[in-house]
């Protein structure tokens, strides 16, 4: 009888910590809405959120720039959905002035 081999993963604790971030989301959730913890205008949710998703970007871009063979593998609309979050934000601030959270968060979404 043989043994199965693991199958290799190259960034193994990556996808590991990647895989936990909907559990993590989900705890920050009931915490937020249990304890109604804020930060000036923003809720825990909210600045954790935006935490996972700047330290999702740096990630992509670090192993993007590390692995540049990497580029060619990103889909075609998921640069078009940056490119639209983008110009959505870029039309906010050119007509308010300021960005908001109450703009930002359903663009992100």
């Amino acid at each position: 009888m043989t043994s199965a081999k693991p199958l290799p993963a190259p960034h193994r604790t990556l996808l590991v910590v990647l895989a936990t971030i909907p559990s993590f989301d989900c705890l920050v959730n009931q915490l937020n809405n249990a304890f109604q913890i804020s930060f000036g205008p923003l809720s825990l949710l909210q600045v954790l959120r935006g935490d996972v998703v700047v330290v999702f970007m740096v990630v992509t871009a670090w192993s993007l720039l590390r692995d540049r063979s990497g580029v060619r593998r990103i889909p075609l609309p998921a640069v078009a959905a940056l490119l639209l979050i983008g110009m959505a934000i870029t039309k906010e601030f050119v007509l308010t002035g300021a960005l908001s959270m109450q703009v930002l968060a359903p663009t992100g979404r």
